[in-house]
């Protein structure tokens, strides 16, 4: 018996990649960016430069945040992959604690291959930079194979 596809229940997140979705959700967003940045006066200004109407903006600008907005999560999980040679993850640590972003839980697992598998638990509530540039400034690093954001709450 094939199963039916039901509603999904109310407040499930999803991260989906920005080609994936309508434009109307960017400047959605985009609305919101001009207003907290103080580049439109009002609504109604905000709306004219991201051409969308006023019902568009009502009915979604609660429901459409960037990834990296940390008034909605606070915490977020990571696994990162690291070369197993001393110190790499005390430099990624180091990382974190410059941009203010606190380690709630490390497991580290054994390394195989020379290749330690690290999973953190980090918290974002005084984070001073976006969430997507600190995890790009890790990926950059010669020591770093993977970073994968999993979560952010």
């Amino acid at each position: 018996m094939k199963k039916k596809l039901s509603k999904l229940e109310n407040n499930k997140f999803f991260v989906i990649e920005q080609s994936a979705l309508p434009q109307i959700y960017e400047k959605v967003v985009f609305a919101k960016k001009l207003l907290a940045n103080k580049e439109a006066k009002d609504i109604q200004e905000a709306i004219k430069i991201a051409n969308i109407s006023r019902s568009v903006f009502y009915k979604y600008k609660d429901k459409i945040h960037l990834l990296s907005d940390t008034s909605i999560g606070r915490k977020a999980s990571l696994n990162i992959l690291l070369s197993h040679e001393t110190g790499t993850l005390s430099k990624v640590l180091d990382i974190f604690a410059s941009a203010k972003v606190n380690i709630l839980t490390i497991y580290q697992g054994i390394p195989i291959h020379q290749i330690a598998s690290v999973q953190l638990t980090i918290d974002l509530s005084e984070i001073n930079t976006d969430i997507k540039l600190l995890v790009d400034k890790i990926s950059n690093e010669t020591f770093v194979f993977k970073v994968e954001l999993q979560i952010v709450e």
